[in-house]
């Protein structure tokens, strides 16, 4: 009886999929860090509040683009090791339409909180969820193989 190992050749691994896995997670880990940082004071007394994308302003819509993402990553970590799903699921347009919502929900998180001091890690997820949109949109218009 022979084993069947999980591996995966990493020079068949286009470049789409490449982006999406590594500015997903880069993503991911940075939805927990603060998008958000309001400060109130009076004299030698302030306080600063933090809230990641999970939290805060818009906080349904940072929810839903980090269950998109860590949907994307689940999708394309089953790609990657060549797990058969069927005949019938479109694995370029599944990835694809995940993108689409990691963008789609990140766009209007960080559209809910432009008055609420946005902080550097707002931008950071910003640019990593419109690099997930690009490889998103370059593995929509792949064909099939």
């Amino acid at each position: 009886m022979t084993q069947q190992r999980l591996a995966f050749d990493m020079s068949k691994v286009k470049t789409a999929d490449r982006i999406l896995v590594v500015a997903g997670l880069l993503y991911f880990i940075d939805s927990f860090l603060p998008w958000q940082r309001v400060c109130v004071g009076a004299g030698q007394f302030s306080f600063c509040g933090n809230a990641s994308s999970w939290g805060g302003g818009g906080s349904w819509a940072g929810t839903l683009a980090g269950l998109c993402t860590l949907g994307l990553i689940a999708w394309e970590a089953l790609q990657l090791f060549d797990v058969n799903l069927g005949p019938g699921v479109p694995a370029h347009l599944v990835g694809a339409g995940a993108a689409a919502g990691v963008v789609l929900f990140t766009l209007l998180k960080f559209l809910l909180i432009v008055g609420n001091s946005i902080f550097v890690f707002g931008f950071i997820g910003l640019v990593l969820a419109l690099a997930i949109g690009y490889a998103g949109f370059q593995k929509w218009r792949q064909r099939p193989v």
